[in-house]
């Protein structure tokens, strides 16, 4: 069994279009006979806007110098997002 517990969240700075990068830390837990084992998974978003939704860029982004950087194509062409508000 896998269990997720959200933990703590880290704001990343802004990228080149002025965007928030921001970090969440989740682990990854699993039971291993009378203990339980659990590893750190940093997934990384980023927002455009006060109110516009956060997208996942996990899988999409380069660290370089110790600085976060989302793949160009990916900002180019971005999956569309939706406010919960808006979804029905």
């Amino acid at each position: 069994m896998t269990q997720y517990i959200s933990s703590s969240s880290d704001i990343l700075g802004k990228d080149e279009q002025g965007c928030s990068l921001f970090k969440i830390r989740q682990y990854e837990c699993q039971p291993q006979g009378y203990t339980v084992t659990c590893w750190p998974l940093d997934r990384i978003f980023r927002q455009c806007g006060q109110n516009a939704p956060a997208v996942e860029v996990t899988n999409v982004v380069h660290t370089k110098d110790g600085k976060v950087k989302v793949d160009p194509l990916f900002i180019a062409h971005p999956p569309r997002g939706k406010n919960w508000a808006d979804i029905r």
